[in-house]
């Protein structure tokens, strides 16, 4: 007999739920896991925080998109 485990994981921002492998999912601790999808907004969301705390603590830098 074949024992066969599985997991699953659901996001909590738009309820989809995929088997793993967990390719594109976004692991943000504390079982929190956004799926491929909603990463994308949390990302942008979260370079652009990261600007703001750069400017905020006087770090220059200079950001180019190619």
């Amino acid at each position: 007999m074949a024992y066969i485990r599985k997991a699953f994981l659901k996001c909590d921002r738009c309820g989809c739920v995929q088997e793993v492998p967990t390719q594109g999912w976004l692991d943000l601790g504390e079982d929190r896991h956004p799926c491929p999808s909603c990463t994308g907004p949390y990302l942008s969301k979260k370079r652009e925080m990261g600007r703001g705390l750069k400017r905020l603590s006087g770090v220059g830098t200079a950001e180019a998109d190619i």
